[in-house]
């Protein structure tokens, strides 16, 4: 049986969908099929497509102390986040809402991060009286924290 796993290719530098331009070629995740070992449980299943989505990231080094609070912090709020909802706000990878204008308001966050147009973000915070906002902050903020993560190796922000 065959599952989805992502796998670095190179593509031009500032191909982030709106997040920072960097000054070199930087990682980008394709997909690909791979072979699953038969009697892989679901949740090894999405631990094992989850880290192929996010980089490895580098342990923080000694005095980062916003980079270890940063992390810190992150972690912490994935752990007090209940489970349900978790599962439907996890990392996706880069293209996997639709194109709909709804699909795309409710995309959990993706790596590297949709772009989010001014008028995508009115047509979602208008009608929800700003509560869609705090979705797209969430989300805005953990692509930032994932990216930050993965090209720079360290945080300066906590993320979603």
């Amino acid at each position: 049986a065959g599952a989805n796993a992502f796998q670095p290719c190179p593509l031009p530098a500032g191909y982030a969908r709106g997040m920072r331009a960097q000054g070199a070629m930087r990682p980008f995740r394709c997909q690909v099929e791979t072979d699953t070992p038969k009697g892989v449980g679901a949740e090894a299943k999405k631990q094992a497509k989850q880290g192929a989505l996010l980089p490895e990231a580098p342990p923080p080094k000694d005095g980062e102390y916003i980079d270890i609070f940063c992390r810190g912090t992150n972690a912490l709020m994935k752990k007090v986040v209940v489970k349900q909802f978790r599962d439907k706000v996890e990392m996706r990878p880069a293209g996997s809402a639709g194109n709909e204008l709804l699909d795309r308001l409710l995309a959990p966050p993706e790596y590297p991060g949709m772009s989010r147009p001014l008028w995508m973000v009115m047509a979602g915070s208008i009608p929800t009286a700003l509560g869609w906002y705090g979705y797209y902050k969430f989300s805005v903020e953990e692509e930032l924290f994932q990216d930050e993560l993965a090209s720079e190796g360290r945080v300066t922000g906590c993320g979603g």
